[in-house]
């Protein structure tokens, strides 16, 4: 029972993993559409796989403005960003 229970696990655990990549082929494939060059679309999903990674485990779909704002501010004070490089 318990292989069964790991098995359904480590299933889940990669549809999510292949749901988080299909997203992030779905903003790659927009940032293409409007022109973007590839070093550009490859440091907003460098960027945006921070940000999910900060927040992680919460969805984030339920990641409200103040989040964000403590988000911003634990890059300026923390990872030492200029904040000329963010953009709020």
């Amino acid at each position: 029972m318990l292989e069964l229970e790991t098995l359904i696990l480590k299933e889940k655990l990669t549809a999510r993993k292949e749901k988080i990549i299909l997203s992030y082929e779905k903003v790659r494939e927009v940032l293409r559409l409007r022109n973007y060059s590839h070093k550009t679309i490859k440091s907003y999903i460098s960027c945006l796989r921070g940000f999910v990674k900060y927040f992680k485990p919460k969805h984030p779909r339920k990641i409200t403005n103040e989040d964000i704002k403590k988000y911003l501010l634990y890059l300026i004070e923390e990872k030492k960003w200029q904040a000329s490089t963010i953009h709020p």
